[in-house]
């Protein structure tokens, strides 16, 4: 917000950032940054994170604090939404968000860029649960498997993959299994040894 906005509807993020950053200690030393940035594990709640620029989260932990470094998501189900992930990365699973548990966030009009996962899901990792994913976009994110996403059965609509780089399998999306159901998708210039855009199994 500006300050001077009376209504919800005229916030412009964009313009207006609000940025939630992991770089804690030493400014731009990623060796002490967070493990998570954000932290749902109410199954209660009811919480939204709505036009946030996050990034700089760094899962390089053990267990949990291994995965999701901008928000580790846990037998919850929250909204997350018109929100920027940047430059965050993980040692396990989810360089920005981690699913897990019986978790099932609804993801929706977000960017993600430039986050990485030494294992699978560069920007959105699947531990358990699912998510509903829309109007997103992911560029340049990297990971051994699912270089964008990991994702389960579901449906998923609206969304632009681009640039980002698996080291194996999924050049944009992984996925582990179930019927799943695409539309308006599109995949430019993503790389993988096997599914340059997408990888099913399962």
């Amino acid at each position: 917000f500006a300050g001077t906005e009376s209504a919800l509807s005229e916030r412009n993020p964009l313009v207006n950032e609000t940025v939630l950053s992991g770089d804690l200690g030493v400014a731009g030393n990623r060796n002490d940054n967070a493990y998570h940035i954000i932290t749902i594990t109410d199954p209660l709640s009811k919480i939204r994170v709505d036009g946030f620029r996050i990034r700089f989260g760094n899962a390089d932990g053990t267990g949990n604090e291994a995965n999701g470094a901008a928000i580790w998501i846990e037998n919850t189900a929250p909204i997350i939404a018109n929100c920027r992930f940047e430059d965050n990365t993980a040692t396990g699973d989810g360089g920005a968000i981690a699913v897990a548990g019986t978790a099932a966030p609804f993801i929706q009009q977000s960017t993600f860029i430039n986050n990485s996962s030494t294992a699978n899901g560069g920007a959105i990792g699947l531990l358990g649960g699912g998510y509903r994913l829309v109007q997103s976009t992911f560029i340049n994110n990297r990971a051994l498997n699912g270089a964008a996403i990991v994702m389960g059965a579901g449906s998923y609509a609206n969304l632009t993959f681009q640039g980002n780089q698996a080291t194996e399998k999924g050049g944009a999306i992984w996925l582990q299994g179930g019927a799943v159901l695409l539309a308006n998708v599109a995949f430019v210039g993503n790389r993988a040894q096997e599914g340059g855009g997408f990888f099913g199994q399962g």
